[in-house]
C-alpha cells in the first residue's frame, strides 16, 4: 500500500466528495503504468523505490503480478485539504480522521505499508488508535526505527526513514516526495536493510508460491484452454489473461507449443 496524504485538489472539487473515506486510486493500471499514472508525487515515489532495486514495470502488457499487488490511497478522503494551504494538518487531526483508512487497512491487509509524509507512522502509532491497529495487522514490533542516509561530504539537508512492524506487516515511512529541500541524491542513498527490500520482493514476486515453470506450471492446463480460442495469441496475452511477468509467459507459451497446440510467439 502506498499512502499519501491527501489527493490534493481544488477546493471546488470537495463538493464531488463528501464520504470523506480513503479508498483506492480509481486508475485505468497499475501502479506504475506511467501511461495513465503520470503524475509528479507518483513517479518521484516510484524513482526512489527503483533505487531500492525494486522490480517495477512501466508499460501495459509488461507489467507482473508484483506491479499488480501496490495500490495507492492517501490517509485522508477528503480533497479540501493540502499541504500548501493555510490549514495545518496535525498528527491529532490526522488520528480524529483515522477511520477511513484504518477501515482500508482491515479489509486489504497489506504485507507492505509505505508512507510518504512523516505524520502517519506516528499518527498510526497513537495509543488511542493503537488497538485497531494490532487488531487489523498483529502485535507492534516497538517504536520506529530510524535510518538516515550516509553521504560522505553531503551537505544538503537530511531526512529520516521509519521503519517498523505490526505483526507480518512491514511499515517504512518516507519523506514526502515534494518536501523542500530533498534531493535525490539524499533518498538514493537512504535505503532499507536488504532483508526488508526482500521482504517487500519476496511475497510480490512473480515467482511466489511456484516451483515449476513451463508443462510443469500450475497454470499449464488454464493456459492451453485460454489459447485454443485462438491458437495465434502471442506471449503477451498469457501476460495479460494471468497477470504474469514476460519470463513465466514465455515459458508457458513454449511449452504449449511443444505440447501441440502451436501458438506463435
Amino acid at each position: 500500500m502506498v499512502c499519501g496524504m491527501n489527493f490534493r485538489h481544488s477546493p471546488g472539487d470537495e463538493e464531488q466528495d463528501q464520504s470523506g473515506t480513503p479508498h483506492e486510486m480509481d486508475v485505468a493500471s497499475f501502479l506504475s503504468d506511467r501511461s495513465v499514472n503520470n503524475t509528479s508525487f507518483r513517479n518521484t515515489a516510484l524513482k526512489w523505490l527503483a533505487n531500492w532495486g525494486l522490480p517495477f514495470s512501466y508499460g501495459p502488457g509488461d507489467e507482473r503480478r508484483f506491479d499488480r499487488s501496490f495500490f495507492q490511497t492517501n490517509w485522508f478522503g477528503t480533497r479540501a485539504r493540502s499541504i500548501e494551504s493555510n490549514e495545518k494538518i496535525t498528527v491529532r487531526m490526522m488520528v480524529e480522521e483515522a477511520d477511513g483508512i484504518l477501515s482500508l487497512i482491515e479489509q486489504r491487509k497489506p504485507s507492505v505499508i509505505l508512507f510518504f509524509g512523516p505524520q502517519m507512522i506516528e499518527a498510526l502509532n497513537d495509543i488511542s488508535i493503537r488497538a485497531r491497529v494490532v487488531s487489523a495487522l498483529g502485535d507492534r514490533s516497538g517504536n520506529p526505527e530510524v535510518h538516515r542516509a550516509n553521504l560522505p561530504d553531503y551537505r544538503g539537508t537530511e531526512f529520516e526513514m521509519l521503519i517498523q512492524s505490526y505483526g507480518e506487516t512491514l511499515i517504512i515511512s518516507l519523506p514526502h516526495p515534494q518536501t523542500v529541500g530533498i534531493t535525490d541524491e539524499y533518498m538514493a542513498a537512504l535505503k532499507p536493510t536488504p532483508q526488508h527490500i526482500a521482504k517487500i520482493i519476496t511475497p510480490l514476486s512473480d515467482t511466489a508460491g511456484v516451483q515449476q515453470t513451463g508443462a510443469k506450471d500450475p497454470l499449464f492446463e488454464a493456459a492451453i484452454a485460454a489459447l485454443r480460442v485462438s491458437e495465434s495469441r502471442p506471449v503477451s496475452f498469457l501476460q495479460r489473461k494471468f497477470r504474469l511477468g514476460y519470463r513465466r509467459a514465455l515459458l508457458l507459451h513454449e511449452a504449449i507449443k511443444a505440447a501441440g497446440a502451436k501458438p506463435t510467439v
